[in-house]
């Protein structure tokens, strides 16, 4: 497979999963989930000795999931753990408790 080929069958994977699941930001633990899901596929297809027409599907739905984080990024505010973002919000609760 020729790499513009391989990047055509990409974008239109992405575009196949923003259709079907928008494209709001989803959490780290999600993208977690969803790629270890991807590659699983993908060991599963090699396991199974599939043919490489189908290994490929797979391996260009991994690609797709990370362009797609990389196009929409994440929930947490950049520089900014979801742990720190906690403890701001425990502080705040705190100062308004002592007032």
């Amino acid at each position: 497979m020729e790499r513009q080929e391989f990047f055509k069958l990409v974008e239109e994977e992405v575009e196949r999963a923003y259709r079907k699941h928008g494209r709001d930001k989803w959490g780290r633990h999600e993208y977690y989930a969803i790629m270890k899901e991807e590659v699983d596929e993908v060991w599963d297809s090699i396991k199974a000795d599939q043919p490489i027409d189908e290994l490929t599907k797979e391996i260009i739905q991994v690609a797709a999931m990370c362009l797609r984080y990389l196009e929409t990024g994440d929930r947490y505010a950049k520089g900014e753990t979801s742990r720190a973002k906690t403890r701001k919000r425990q502080n705040v609760n705190t100062d308004e408790i002592n007032q």
